[in-house]
């Protein structure tokens, strides 16, 4: 209730706790100065976001000196799996890289589920190594790109096109309950869009 009453455009609330995925429901400094126009691009699009570190029914796994899915988010946070090399992590590019390395870490045993609504784009989350174009670690934490080569990295891409074609089945779900096209709110058909053209780029 209290997510639903923040009013702002854009909105990624991160769960990292065991049994995250049974509260992702969506209701109604560093030592450089950052551009203003990163600062414009980091304000610009809309979306409401909820990633969750583990299904509703399993376990958070702790690790030495993070957990699991602290260390692949912050991996996603400075850059790694994102396809662009602009400087950018974006929002799906960082829940991607997650759903892929936690469950290859935890032997399949816990998966990062996500949940959007009103998302225009997959929209920018940070700005990592300064705008430059590798990814790296900050504050301890190591960041290791060849560790994209997962053991089972078919199985870690149909976990995450599992999840995202029930987001699908949600906004269409939701879709079907206007009368006439025309009634249905633009960004709940950006929305589909968006998770149309991510399992699209999956598949493919």
């Amino acid at each position: 209730e209290k997510l639903s009453k923040i009013r702002s455009k854009k909105l990624l609330v991160v769960l990292d706790c065991c049994h995250a995925g049974g509260q992702a429901q969506l209701k109604d400094g560093g030592s450089y100065a950052i551009p203003a126009k990163v600062l414009d691009e980091l304000a610009e699009h809309s979306g409401r976001v909820i990633i969750a570190s583990s299904y509703q029914d399993e376990k958070s796994y702790a690790g030495k000196p993070l957990s699991f899915f602290t260390q692949a988010f912050l991996e996603g946070l400075a850059g790694c799996g994102s396809p662009v090399k602009d400087g950018y992590s974006r929002v799906l590019d960082i829940y991607t890289w997650a759903a892929r390395m936690v469950p290859n870490r935890t032997n399949d045993k816990q998966h990062p589920m996500i949940k959007v609504r009103d998302m225009g784009d997959n929209f920018p989350v940070a700005w990592y190594a300064g705008g430059g174009e590798t990814p790296h670690g900050s504050r301890g934490v190591k960041i290791n790109p060849t560790d994209d080569k997962s053991k089972d990295e078919t199985g870690a891409k149909n976990k995450i096109l599992s999840n995202y074609k029930k987001n699908l089945l949600l906004i269409e779900t939701r879709m079907s309950e206007y009368v006439a096209f025309t009634d249905i709110p633009l960004q709940l058909i950006s929305s589909k869009q968006v998770i149309e053209s991510c399992i699209k780029e999956l598949e493919s």
